[in-house]
């Protein structure tokens, strides 16, 4: 009898959360709004040039597109950038 109701109480638990799970699936995202970003703490710095903390870095990433970003394999790959070119001397 006691597994027979516990059987029934595990069956009920899952059918709510698969309800629950595709509910919350089920939203379409909204334009426009605001973000609610949950940090460790304060940026230092909204400036990418002077940022010198994870916080800062996470948000800065966020708020700004790089001309380059590294893939997967740590190879850059254009963000922004269309193209680049290097000097025959490599330093540019």
């Amino acid at each position: 009898m006691r597994r027979t109701v516990a059987l029934w109480l595990a069956g009920l638990l899952v059918v709510v959360g698969l309800v629950a799970a595709r509910s919350v699936v089920a939203q379409a995202p909204v334009a426009g709004g605001t973000l609610t970003f949950a940090a460790g703490a304060d940026p230092d710095s909204l400036d990418p040039q002077n940022t010198q903390s994870n916080p800062g870095e996470q948000v800065n990433r966020m708020m700004y597109e790089n001309l380059v970003r590294f893939n997967t394999k740590m190879q850059i790959e254009p963000a922004l950038a269309e193209s680049w070119t290097q000097s025959p001397d490599g330093l540019v």
